[in-house]
């Protein structure tokens, strides 16, 4: 029953938002070919993903997760630099680990965080200044439990059907 509920998105079509503001994942700002940005967060568009297992395994007990963008469906959510960014698929260990991310969840709640496999003292915030609000990896010491995390570092999947 336990890993039933852990797939309940696995290969669903989704939007990411943030609970801390009304704003998604977005490929809005992205230029083509372009793929040295950090991904934005947008009140105005949002983007399409399917949440796959993910790329690299860790082992079979751990939920691990990718996301495929729907709007370009070559590119993938991948950590680098500290930043989260969109990248082309590449047949490469680095990259498997780079879009691979641990999902920590309530379903109860719809409440998730997201913590790259190969940085696991890291997870994804989302960051505002007064240009524009992006995602990026913050140092998280303590064992990630949604209940002592910051708001800016959970999100809320957002099914399509």
């Amino acid at each position: 029953m336990f890993l039933d509920r852990t797939y309940k998105y696995f290969e669903e079509y989704v939007y990411i938002k943030a609970v801390s503001e009304d704003y998604y994942v977005s490929l809005y700002n992205l230029k083509s070919f372009d793929f040295k940005n950090p991904v934005v967060m947008s009140g105005i568009d949002r983007s399409l993903f399917l949440i796959r297992r993910g790329l690299d395994t860790v082992d079979r007990y751990t939920i691990t997760v990718s996301f495929l963008s729907m709007i370009s469906p070559s590119l993938y959510l991948r950590h680098e630099h500290g930043s989260i960014k969109f990248a082309k698929r590449e047949d490469s260990i680095l990259f498997r680990q780079d879009s691979t991310f641990l999902m920590h969840f309530n379903y109860k709640e719809n409440l998730f965080a997201f913590q790259p496999v190969n940085l696991p003292k890291h997870i994804f915030v989302t960051y505002t200044n007064d240009r524009n609000r992006s995602l990026f990896l913050a140092g998280y010491s303590k064992d990630v439990t949604l209940q002592r995390l910051p708001l800016n570092a959970l999100f809320t999947i957002v099914p399509t059907r």
